[in-house]
Parts: structure tokens; C-alpha cells; sequence
């Protein structure tokens, strides 16, 4: 029971730091991760994944691209081995970000991309594949493919429609 109760306080002090971020309040949200970590320390993998993209989005809100980027890889990296297609596709949809790579990296962002698009899918969670599909037709507009952007951003806009 106490390990579940861990896991709860971790989890909704990760959307407390979330909503922070989302709010524009990043010494609040800096505040919220640091004591995600602690709590994280005692509730395994699920914990070490949170932490890792809890401070993945503070740094890519900061601007600090490359500590992001590294942060973030290593939630995908927790994810897989956890076998969570969520938490796979959450991480995945903020690697999706231009800011994060340089032209050389393009490439192997658009596969991850593309592989967050074929996990959205398998999971049934319409918000979530409209948001990687959003993500990604920016990626590849960023990387020169107007034409497979425009396409990505008129599925987006289709599955969102269905949405509502």
C-alpha cells in the first residue's frame, strides 16, 4: 500500500511540475521536479521514467537544447524497457521539437517520429495522435518535406475533428 501511495504523490507531483511548465512558471516547476526525483528514488522504473522527462521539458523550456535532448532520449530509452506505449509516445511527441536537433539529426528524429505515430495508433488515444502528427509535420517541414508536413498536419486535423 505505501509503494502505491508513492507512486501516486510521484505521479501527480510530475503533473503539478507538467502544469507549471504549461503555465510559463519554470522555477515553480523546477521546484516540483526536484522533489519528483526524491520521490521517484523509491518507486522504481516508472519513477526514474518521470524524472528523466520531468527534466527533459524543464531544460527544453529553458532553451538548454542538448541536456534536454539527452534527458529526454533517456526516458525513451526507460519507456521501451518498461513496455508502456504511453509513456513511450509522451517522451517521443517532445522529441519532436526542431530546436532539438541539428540538420544531421533530422533523420533519425523523423524515425522516432514516425514511430511515435505507429505507437499512437496502436494505443487508440486520438488526442495523442493528433499531437504527435502535429509534432511531427512540423519536424518535417523544419527538415524541407512540405509535402509530407501538409499531409501529417491534414490527418491531425482530421483525427482532431473526430475528437470533438
Amino acid at each position: 500500500m505505501a509503494g502505491r501511495i508513492r507512486t501516486l504523490i510521484a505521479r501527480d507531483t510530475y503533473w503539478l511540475g507538467q502544469a507549471q511548465l504549461a503555465l510559463g512558471r519554470p522555477a515553480e516547476a523546477e521546484a516540483s521536479f526536484t522533489e519528483l526525483a526524491a520521490c521517484a528514488r523509491n518507486i522504481g522504473s516508472s519513477g526514474t521514467f518521470y524524472t528523466a522527462h520531468a527534466w527533459g521539458c524543464l531544460h527544453l523550456a529553458r532553451g538548454e537544447y542538448a541536456e534536454a535532448r539527452r534527458r529526454l532520449l533517456e526516458g525513451v530509452e526507460i519507456a521501451h524497457a518498461l513496455h508502456d506505449p504511453m509513456f513511450e509516445t509522451r517522451v517521443l511527441i517532445d522529441l519532436l521539437d526542431a530546436r532539438l536537433h541539428g540538420p544531421r539529426d533530422l533523420p533519425a528524429a523523423i524515425g522516432r517520429g514516425e514511430r511515435a505515430v505507429e505507437v499512437a495508433r496502436g494505443i487508440d488515444y486520438p488526442y495523442l495522435l493528433a499531437g504527435v502528427l502535429e509534432k511531427l509535420a512540423r519536424l518535417r517541414d523544419a527538415a524541407g518535406d512540405a509535402t509530407t508536413a501538409g499531409r501529417l498536419a491534414d490527418e491531425a486535423a482530421v483525427v482532431r475533428g473526430r475528437i470533438r
